[in-house]
């Protein structure tokens, strides 16, 4: 069974995640902890623009008009961060996100989660570590 492992940070904000990861190419996001939760990663899908690509930065910056503040207050992020990025492909980090995002609606509630949830992949094992977000622990 592969064995994933994960090391959690957490930001303030997205716009403070996008600006430390936005050159990243395997990662695994995860914005709110509470209410309005999303869960994604980078580099599941053979994609390996980065979150910069994915989420272009006029995009988040909009965010800003939308809301009518600087930065998004009271919504943290966690970036997931692989330890050995070389050993991780693509149907590694889609069942890492799978569980991250299956652990998100189990504590949450489907209420609570912006996201389809993407099908678990069996055999997998995921080792969180760091800053890890509540509905993980």
């Amino acid at each position: 069974m592969p064995t994933v492992e994960i090391e959690w940070k957490k930001y303030n904000n997205f716009f403070d995640l996008w600006r430390a990861h936005r050159q990243d190419t395997k990662l695994l996001y995860v914005i709110g902890e509470q209410h309005h939760c999303y869960v994604g990663s980078i580099g599941s899908r053979d994609g390996a623009q980065g979150l910069g690509t994915r989420y272009q930065w006029q995009y988040v910056n909009r965010a800003r008009s939308i809301y009518g503040a600087e930065e998004s207050a009271g919504q943290v992020s966690y970036a997931g961060i692989f330890k050995n990025p070389e050993q991780v492909n693509g149907q590694l980090i889609l069942a890492a996100e799978a569980l991250t995002q299956n652990g998100c609606v189990t504590k949450l509630g489907p209420q609570a989660v912006l996201f389809d949830p993407e099908d678990l992949i069996e055999g997998v094992d995921v080792i969180h570590s760091g800053e890890v977000p509540d509905f993980l622990q």
